[in-house]
């Protein structure tokens, strides 16, 4: 099961999302994800803010994201719940 490592907004529109497939565009709302393998975290993608209910099959990650987004201020966190939907 992947973890979450944390919010930020695209900085390009290259990544893909995990869940539905499509581009990630630039400047939207994307998750981290890691996996634990071989004693360590791997780095496994991403995801659309909207499709994390559905790929995770739950939207309560906003405190790990705040905790490993630390340069997430008070008004992007609110962005960011507002983008999980």
């Amino acid at each position: 099961m992947p973890r979450v490592n944390g919010a930020q907004r695209a900085p390009t529109g290259r990544a893909t999302c995990r869940a539905c497939r499509e581009a990630i565009e630039k400047g939207a709302w994307r998750v981290a994800l890691v996996f634990y393998e071989d004693g360590r975290y791997q780095p496994s993608g991403f995801v659309h803010a909207g499709c994390v209910s559905a790929y995770l099959e739950t939207t309560r990650i906003v405190m790990p994201a705040r905790h490993f987004s630390p340069e997430l201020g008070d008004e992007d966190m609110a962005e960011f719940e507002a983008a999980l939907g």
